[in-house]
């Protein structure tokens, strides 16, 4: 029965992940929130580029991904859940709260050392956010944080439903939250009682150092709210406020060569962590 069900859910998250891309795709042409400053052609090309090597590379690394990690957990009765007398259930729903309490702060941490913040500016240096945003991401990043999440699985004793459920979810409510959608701002405010939310993540793609370094949650909003990192609105407006980082904002950046290079073209002005600032067009990095 459970093999059943882990197999349904793999369906269901493979579902998610690519009826999302769709969807949203073609919500963002009738209903966009903001209109494109620049070619969605090119930006795309660039963006869902990364989200193959990405999915390459987990295969790479480990076949199956987290999921295989979790599997191999529960066979050897690694980590602490695995160590508990507890309902299938609440195995799930407990690992599900752990590994989403591990992204946040692994987010929190990438924004906060200079290396890891030369990865991640490749993710905020997207001239325009809508849901290709979300797949935009260096693979060296990408690296870094499937170990992380792996690590956790194994520490932590993940259930593979668990780690399934929380691959749907984040397929869903990532994608939702870069999604350039105009939607309905009382069902944002009552989603962000418990999600990130599109209104709420815009805030971290800001160009003010302030607004960036908030609002790091994944899926669940409430770890912002609980450690002090949760803000309700760039000052500039949800449709007046800047997006990006200021050394890279030219046309040519959106190539995928130059966001492949983008953490290696670092200008040295802005190497200490998150370093963001307001943005200033007069000093594009060529």
């Amino acid at each position: 029965m459970e093999g059943e069900l882990e197999q349904h859910l793999e369906i269901i998250a493979a579902g998610a992940f690519y009826g999302g891309i769709i969807v949203f795709a073609l919500l963002e042409r009738v209903w966009p929130r903001r209109q494109d400053a620049h070619s969605f052609l090119v930006r795309w090309t660039s963006n869902i580029s990364l989200l193959v090597i990405e999915l390459g590379l987990v295969r790479i690394l480990v076949p199956g991904g987290l999921v295989a990690l979790a599997y191999l957990s529960q066979a050897n009765q690694w980590g602490l859940l695995n160590t508990l007398a507890l309902p299938g259930i609440l195995i799930a729903l407990a690992s599900m709260l752990m590994l989403d309490f591990v992204k946040y702060w692994e987010h929190r941490l990438i924004h906060r050392l200079p290396l890891l913040w030369r990865l991640h500016v490749v993710h905020h240096a997207d001239l325009d956010v809508d849901f290709t945003t979300t797949f935009r991401h260096h693979p060296l990043e990408i690296a870094f944080s499937f170990v992380v999440s792996g690590a956790a699985v194994l520490l932590l004793g993940l259930s593979p439903i668990g780690v399934l459920l929380y691959s749907v979810l984040t397929s869903v409510v990532a994608t939702l939250s870069h999604a350039n959608i105009r939607w309905n701002s009382t069902a944002d405010r009552m989603l962000r009682t418990v999600f990130m939310t599109r209104d709420a993540h815009a805030v971290h793609h800001s160009a003010l150092k302030a607004e960036t370094d908030s609002n790091f949650s994944v899926v669940f909003i409430w770890w912002d709210r609980l450690f002090g990192t949760y803000r309700e609105a760039p000052d500039g407006g949800l449709d007046g406020y800047e997006i990006g980082v200021e050394h890279f904002r030219t046309p040519r950046d959106l190539a995928l060569d130059r966001v492949l290079t983008m953490p290696f073209r670092f200008p040295e002005q802005s190497r200490e962590a998150g370093g963001l600032g307001p943005v200033n067009h007069s000093k594009p990095v060529v």
